[in-house]
């Protein structure tokens, strides 16, 4: 099962999972309940859905997987532990593509609008013989960054 994952400002109050332009990004980890340490893991950001032809921006790097014991809702269960991560460079490139597509930062944390500071991403795990898992889908949104080199 996929989860629907909003890397915003604005899903939830108080939960400000939003990319800062020009910062490393390592806010969320995802668990799975299947060992996926010898999947091969990826990650797009896209201005648009693959199948209407985004493009894509930026990929997301991965910390190595780990599956072992961890407690979720009081229970000891095994999982993989999938850490998704983007550098200073990676976020630095959302920042070229905002200025190129002239686009604006919203100014109400009302539903995320593709193509205001607002992108969709998701995240799969690939096994060798081709079976791919989308472990989490969702809008992303560049907290754009006022404090920079010129």
């Amino acid at each position: 099962m996929t989860a629907i994952l909003h890397l915003t400002d604005c899903d939830r109050r108080g939960r400000l999972l939003a990319i800062e332009q020009g910062a490393n990004y390592r806010k969320v980890t995802i668990l799975a309940e299947r060992d996926l340490t010898t999947w091969t893991l990826r990650g797009h950001i896209r201005d648009g859905y693959a199948s209407r032809g985004g493009t894509l921006l930026a990929e997301f790097s991965f910390e190595p997987v780990e599956y072992k014991n961890v407690t979720v809702c009081n229970k000891t269960v095994a999982r993989s532990i999938i850490k998704p991560f983007l550098t200073v460079a990676d976020t630095q490139v959302l920042s070229i593509v905002w200025i190129t597509k002239n686009m604006y930062k919203r100014t109400s944390y009302s539903e995320p609008l593709l193509g205001q500071n607002v992108f969709c991403y998701d995240i799969e795990a690939e096994a060798a013989d081709g079976e791919t898992l989308r472990l989490a889908q969702g809008f992303v949104e560049i907290s754009l960054e006022v404090t920079a080199d010129v």
